[in-house]
């Protein structure tokens, strides 16, 4: 179990040091709340981003900030702040076959927000536009006005943002091995929030 852990720890930070997952070179990441009155928006640049290909239809988008030692799955989150994301897209638009229309849903969303340790996870989904397809090297697209609202939290974090809005530009290269290693991290966090 350790030397999996180490091994985990070892990839990611192999990962950061060589350059492999990094910022989005598309416009970055933005999550607006829609409150009349008393929102804000955070903003993300990914330090690590991944993903994985189901098939040619089909993938999962890993993008965080978190320093590399936090994504450890065994790691405590006490005094960590930072953004994980997961992206599920589950129908690449096709014109002619696909409505593709800002109104439509093509990929689902979970956006963690870590504050200090405590958790809030905003879940929804919109359409993501990708500029590459499933399977190639490297995956980009744009996912715009998506709608999020806070799904789930730990007992101490405050949602001060409400139902928003996320503006996603992003790049990530094909990593199955870090794919799955963000992917067991986001497990660990994700079950320390119950639904609200």
């Amino acid at each position: 179990m350790l030397y999996a852990r180490l091994a985990v720890v070892s990839l990611i930070l192999a990962t950061l040091t060589s350059g492999l997952g990094g910022c989005s070179s598309l416009g970055g990441i933005k999550l607006t709340s829609v409150k009349a009155e008393g929102g804000g928006t955070l903003q993300l640049r990914p330090r690590t981003s991944a993903y994985v290909a189901g098939d040619r239809n089909s993938a999962d988008v890993y993008l965080t900030d978190l320093p590399g030692e936090a994504l450890d799955p065994a790691a405590d989150l006490t005094g960590v702040s930072g953004q994980f994301i997961h992206i599920h897209l589950f129908l690449t638009p096709k014109a002619g076959s696909t409505p593709i229309d800002s109104t439509a849903c093509s990929a689902s969303v979970r956006h963690v927000v870590i504050a200090d340790g405590r958790i809030g996870v905003y879940g929804g989904g919109g359409f993501l536009s990708p500029n590459t397809s499933p399977g190639d090297r490297v995956l980009t697209g744009r996912l715009g006005d998506a709608t999020l609202r806070l799904v789930s939290a730990s007992p101490e974090f405050g949602d001060r943002l409400g139902p928003s809005k996320l503006d996603c530009a992003f790049r990530a290269p094909l990593d199955q091995r870090l794919a799955n290693a963000l992917a067991a991290r986001l497990d660990t966090i994700l079950a320390k929030a119950t639904p609200r």
